[in-house]
């Protein structure tokens, strides 16, 4: 696979990565799917020195066809045309996709939502006419869901591979929403990968982008700037900007945005986690607070649950903390959710014991 990327790269084409590279290497290799993409069928030529014919590829230009008719097919685009309805369609599945990640969690989902988000991708790059701005946008918000579940994996680097996609996309959306959407969650990639003071450059540059946006994405990319300006040790900057997310999203009345599920008990909850990675002491009474909103998806309860965990084993209650770690493990495996499972683990061995050692054996 490694020797193919290679090639593709060289053909001056970005191939599909990590898992999404290895289901399609499985359906070639089962028979399933033929490699019918042209620069993937010359990747391979290369790679095996043997011409399309040696190695099985239907011809692109039929035996005895006119030279000059043999020209034009060669040159002919694969271009796809696209209208509203199928870009509603596509947006639809988005959405339902992100509900079942709500519902089951990134492990469940992943698979597929990178599965859609290649579909939109190679149709967006096929794709002319007035709708495909709209099918940028919609591109750019299946990309992002992909990356987010990567991250919620752990895999960083898919993450921001789905994530770099995105803001292309959106980008060619011209949607400022969606550009501002994208930027603020590479924001939280790149935080993720230690990168601290590219996350607050890409934090700012989101809120820069967002200021016409509807008040909601203005609150969430403001919490998601908090917390970047936390990690860079700045609470005070923090704070302000959790409280500009509260105005915000007080000011938001009865608008929504599709791809943003924030209220003022996620921007608690939220807010609750900043504190603790910031060892301030609020964090638990704000987590507990915050309880209220551990059912809205799989996910989120899981990072609520691992919080309180962290949270209650800090303030030096050992056996509360280790119930509350059974039940953060719990969720963690349910929805597939590495990076809770890892920052759990990591609290557990923080602790040590061999009680300790029983519960996380249980995650």
């Amino acid at each position: 696979m490694h020797r193919f990327v290679e090639a593709v790269t060289a053909r001056g084409v970005i191939p599909p990565r990590g898992a999404s590279l290895k289901r399609m290497f499985a359906y070639w290799e089962a028979g399933d799917r033929s490699v019918t993409v042209p620069v993937y069928q010359q990747a391979f030529c290369a790679m095996y020195d043997a011409s399309p014919a040696a190695l099985g590829f239907d011809p692109a230009v039929p035996p005895g066809v006119d030279p000059q008719l043999a020209e034009l097919l060669e040159r002919r685009l694969d271009l796809v045309d696209v209208d509203k309805a199928l870009v509603d369609l596509l947006e639809a599945q988005t959405h339902d996709l992100r509900l079942l990640d709500r519902r089951l969690g990134s492990g469940a989902r992943a698979a597929m939502a990178e599965d859609h988000a290649e579909q939109l991708t190679d149709l967006l790059h096929r794709s002319l006419g007035r709708h495909r701005a709209a099918l940028a946008a919609a591109t750019a918000e299946a990309a992002l869901l992909a990356g987010w579940l990567a991250l919620d994996r752990s895999d960083i680097k898919t993450a921001w591979h789905w994530h770099s996609r995105a803001r292309s996309a959106a980008i060619e959306s011209g949607s400022g929403d969606r550009i501002a959407h994208a930027i603020g969650q590479q924001a939280i990639v790149l935080l993720d990968a230690g990168q601290t003071m590219a996350a607050l450059s890409a934090a700012r540059e989101a809120s820069q982008v967002a200021a016409d946006s509807p008040p909601i994405l203005r609150a969430w990319i403001a919490a998601t700037e908090a917390e970047v300006l936390s990690a860079t040790g700045d609470r005070v900057g923090a704070a302000r900007r959790f409280r500009d997310a509260a105005l915000h999203l007080s000011s938001n009345g009865e608008e929504e945005v599709p791809f943003i599920m924030l209220t003022d008990i996620h921007l608690e909850r939220w807010r609750g986690h900043v504190l603790l990675t910031a060892h301030d002491a609020a964090a638990l009474e704000t987590l507990t607070g915050a309880l209220a909103a551990d059912s809205d998806s799989v996910r989120a309860a899981a990072s609520l649950h691992t919080d309180l965990a962290i949270a209650i084993l800090r303030h030096g209650d050992r056996e509360a903390g280790l119930h509350e770690a059974g039940r953060a493990a719990e969720l963690a495996s349910r929805s597939g959710s590495v990076r809770q499972a890892r920052r759990l683990r990591a609290a557990l061995d923080a602790v040590g014991g061999q009680e300790v050692k029983e519960a996380d054996k249980g995650s």
